[in-house]
């Protein structure tokens, strides 16, 4: 019987209800506070149960014995009723029969009692008693269970039950060990958020006694720290986040300094889930706290906490020092429990991704201590491991392991960064309807903190690649505002940042996007987060790049100054990135260097085979594509038109099969304007069909442009006004308006620089004999 409290206190006219009739032995009338009825709330019938159609009016039921039960909670048992009542089976049966028939209460077979139809009904009946009678039968019912568990199940139920009852009688010298006694018991069922609301309770009944230390052998702090543990362990991270400020207020009142850095370690640690800052000073102020000799355990504790905390901005050096120390700490002091943390965040700070030899040692000893966060932190920690090394399918298959795991402990909630690492796996491997439907399901935790921006950025990749840019935004824009700006983890704002420069680019913005990822990159030491800085350099360049084909089809020189200018400035952090650390960073560093080329007005197609081989080798087949669609263009930039056309249907063929649509479509605009038919005969090509595509090709202007369209894009591309279109091939405003719309719906992009940019790129002005630069 839980005791989940229910959304209204309305109180409904019912006070005419019959109860239990005390002048037959039974409890008294009413019952004592009202809302803390427990699970299945208003309107739902239990399993088996069955019950009369009235009773769902305006008006009161009719008579038949309710009050006792209602102080039972939304469901009571038959048994337990009749202990409570004082009455034999067959007075029950005559008291509740009225209640019944009205359908006030349901018969739950399965569970052998009853269940109000409404909670609103149990409310009212709930609040209807006389002065006194509330506390009464909820005392009878706390001694009932205590004299016979067996009345409502097991130990646990039993002890939540109890605790319950004495709560709500507000004996609280009962109440109070009771509650601690119901929230271990909880605790040990997985019912951590059962166990939440327990100790929450004790508490507040803890100002009620008058030696509540002598009555428990603990002290107020102890319990903040069981609650905060358990709201941690329950995934309510919101209610941590108010728990330990105060246990930071009691433990500062306390004055143990240990004891107040346990408390600034667990701050630490949640700042970071929230997304609030990096938890560093927290972590420091723990260290400065806990002397460093004799060495402790709680030493060990705090240094690992620091080196956390160190780890997700990342400063590496001073993350492994930390680390260094506290497992020399905890080897000395035998801490097992600080070793294996400890172990778990090694393999993040090593200077090159490897197995996760250290992930497993520590999961090894969590195992044997039976720490079933530490068990579930190792598989976040080799998930992130083998996402670090690109190798998705052991992420996949360690990250699901874990989950299973997670679903049995009934930490689902509280593990979902292992979700969403294995999200983020699935997409590396072009497995994006099985993200998609993850992504759906993890929705449904109402994930908060870091968690929801974590996903957030995660539905934001799925759209993108499917060429979902509006859904891409949207989601993007819900991750930031869930980032405080002292938020600076890599893991997060890095993929953010790269995330944001690809939609600026395919939505024809990219002028700006050079100087934000270098503001980006700035708050970091690049060398410890190359495996983020790689792909964010990699956007940053192409969008650069972009926007200096822009400005050269503009004759715009001052936006080229600016285009070559972030470009160079990139082009100057790659070349001080440690590429070999991470393993896909040559693929990284030679797609830098075929934007690059394209950014100053040339091309390096060595660059990007180079680019496409890497992918190759490590097996990740859509970066594989996009390395080989930028291999084309710039095959068609040298002239090698037949070298091209292999390439484009090579990644054509890689876009279709993972339904990469965005890809698929920049492909499609490439080959449409190198004359190259990428579906069979017949099949469509882009809005065209294969046949259509050649005779485009051979007979007329690309893209399905008229004559006088490529005309009007060769002004748009110079940077002309619709005014200026006009004057100059003699047609009028509306008409030079309706061309331009018709060559942004031809070209399918929403500016008229994109329409430059791609005119550019695909040489359309060289086709039709141009000498624009």
């Amino acid at each position: 019987m839980t005791d989940q409290t229910t959304s209204s206190r309305r109180v409904l006219p019912v006070r005419t209800v019959a109860r239990v009739d005390t002048a037959t032995g039974g409890a008294p009338r009413g019952g004592g506070l009202a809302g803390d009825a427990p699970a299945n709330g208003a309107g739902g019938a239990p399993r088996g149960a069955r019950g009369g159609g009235g009773g769902r009016g305006g008006g009161p039921p009719p008579a038949g014995g309710g009050g006792a039960a209602a102080a039972g909670g939304q469901r009571v048992a038959h048994r337990l009723l009749a202990a409570v009542a004082g009455l034999s089976d067959e007075q029950v049966w005559e008291a509740l029969r009225a209640a019944v028939a009205a359908g006030v209460l349901l018969v739950d077979q399965d569970a052998g009692g009853y269940a109000f139809r409404h909670a609103l009904t149990r409310d009212a009946l709930h609040d209807d008693g006389l002065p006194g009678e509330g506390k009464h039968l909820h005392r009878r019912y706390a001694q009932a269970v205590e004299a016979d568990p067996c009345l409502v199940g097991g130990p646990a139920q039993a002890a939540a039950t109890v605790a319950y009852h004495w709560y709500s009688a507000h004996d609280h010298v009962r109440a109070l060990p009771a509650l601690l006694h119901a929230a271990e018991a909880a605790e040990c069922s997985y019912a951590y958020a059962e166990a939440l609301r327990h100790y929450e309770r004790a508490m507040a009944s803890w100002d009620e006694v008058a030696d509540p230390g002598a009555l428990t052998g603990k002290d107020r702090l102890a319990i903040l720290e069981a609650a905060i543990l358990a709201a941690r362990t329950a995934g309510e991270l919101r209610r941590e986040d108010e728990l330990l400020a105060r246990a930071r207020v009691e433990a500062s009142r306390f004055g143990d300094p240990v004891r107040l850095a346990l408390v600034l370690t667990e701050q630490s640690r949640l700042q970071r889930k929230l997304g609030r800052s990096d938890g560093v000073s927290e972590a420091q102020e723990a260290v400065r706290l806990v002397p460093a000799q004799p060495p402790t355990p709680a030493r060990a504790a705090v240094l690992v906490a620091l080196g956390k905390a160190f780890s997700s901005v990342p400063r590496r050096a001073a993350g492994q020092a930390a680390m260094d120390e506290a497992l020399a700490v905890a080897r000395a002091t035998g801490a097992r429990r600080a070793e294996a943390s400890a172990l778990l965040s090694s393999d993040c700070l090593a200077p090159v991704w490897g197995e996760p030899i250290d992930v497993r040692r520590g999961r090894e000893i969590a195992v044997e201590l039976g720490a079933d966060d530490l068990i579930l932190a190792s598989y976040t920690h080799e998930s992130d491991t083998w996402l670090g090394a690109w190798r998705f399918d052991e992420a996949i298959l360690v990250g699901q392991e874990g989950l299973r795991l997670a679903r049995r402990l009934g930490q689902e909630r509280a593990s979902m960064i292992i979700a969403g690492n294995v999200v983020e796996a699935m997409i590396g491997a072009g497995r994006w309807a099985e993200a998609e439907r993850m992504l759906a399901q993890l929705a449904e935790l109402v994930p908060v903190g870091i968690n929801a921006m974590f996903l957030s950025e995660l539905r934001g990749e799925v759209a993108l690649v499917r060429d979902r840019l509006d859904e891409a935004a949207t989601a993007l824009a819900t991750a930031d505002s869930l980032r405080a700006k002292r938020f600076v983890d890599s893991q997060y704002v890095l993929p953010s940042a790269r995330l944001w420069a690809e939609l600026e680019l395919r939505r024809g913005d990219p002028g700006a996007v050079a100087d934000r990822v270098l503001e980006t990159l700035a708050h970091f030491d690049l060398p410890d987060v190359v495996r983020y800085v790689a792909p964010l350099l990699a956007a940053g360049m192409a969008a650069a790049a972009e926007a200096a084909v822009v400005a050269r089809v503009r004759r715009d020189a001052e936006g080229l100054r600016r285009a070559l200018d972030g470009a160079g400035r990139l082009a100057a952090v790659a070349a001080e990135l440690p590429f070999e650390r991470y393993p896909s960073g040559e693929a990284f560093r030679a797609m830098v260097a075929g934007e690059l080329a394209r950014a100053q007005g040339g091309a390096d197609p060595g660059a990007w085979a180079s680019a496409a081989k890497a992918w190759g080798a490590l097996g990740v087949t859509y970066q594989r594509a996009c390395a080989l669609r930028g291999l084309a263009e710039s095959l068609l930039a040298v002239g090698d038109r037949a070298a091209a056309a292999a390439e484009l249907r090579a990644a054509a063929a890689i876009a279709d099969e993972l339904g990469a649509h965005l890809l698929r479509r920049e492909l499609g605009e490439l080959a449409v304007a190198a004359r190259v038919v990428l579906s069979g005969p017949g099949e469509p090509v882009d809005g065209l069909t294969g046949g259509d595509a050649e005779t485009c090709a051979a007979d007329g202007p690309p893209l399905g442009l008229t004559a006088r369209e490529l005309e009007v894009l060769r002004l748009v591309a110079a940077g002309s006004s619709n005014p200026q279109i006009a004057s100059a091939l003699f047609i009028s405003r509306k008409t030079a308006s309706t061309h331009v719309s018709n060559i942004l719906g031809k070209l399918g992009v929403a500016t008229r620089g994109e329409a430059a940019a791609v005119a550019h790129r695909l040489h359309l002005f060289d086709r039709a004999g141009s000498n624009a630069p």
